[in-house]
């Protein structure tokens, strides 16, 4: 059981890595607007980003279930660090952000942050969906007594 959790968890990381150059280029376009040349600042912008969040995503797929670590989402917005400084060394203007949203993440001043799975894709959506279900499924059977 652990181990097809760990699958899971591995290709819900792939999908993940493989969204994020056309997930970044969405958000940097619709900050920016469409007519925006993304240049080599932005190819080596994705490739950081996608090694941490790989970084992260693997942690979190070969952890104990029990053991704290925060869900996918959480950890995509956590390293979109290098996004927001590539935006605001371009100039981009903060995005305009619901109050609550801008409380609980004061620094993603662009709104990069995905508010969902779906927001990087169907098949990010999909790998999701089935990772926690996995999850899920694992830690009822851990815990049901």
């Amino acid at each position: 059981m652990v181990e097809e959790y760990r699958r899971y968890g591995l290709a819900l990381c792939d999908v993940v890595v493989a969204a994020i150059p056309e997930w970044l280029r969405s958000v940097c376009i619709e900050r920016l607007g469409s007519d925006a040349a993304l240049d080599e600042r932005f190819d080596r912008m994705v490739e950081r980003v996608q090694a941490d969040v790989e970084r992260r995503l693997t942690a979190l797929a070969t952890a104990d279930i029990d053991q704290p670590i925060s869900g996918p989402l959480e950890l995509i917005r956590q390293s979109a660090g290098p996004a927001t400084e590539l935006l605001r060394e371009i100039g981009a203007k903060p995005a305009q952000r619901d109050t609550a949203v801008a409380a609980m993440y004061p620094a993603d001043v662009f709104g990069i942050g995905p508010a969902g799975a779906i927001a990087l894709g169907s098949d990010v959506h999909e790998a999701s969906i089935a990772w926690g279900a996995a999850k899920a499924y694992l830690h009822l059977n851990r815990h049901r007594d």
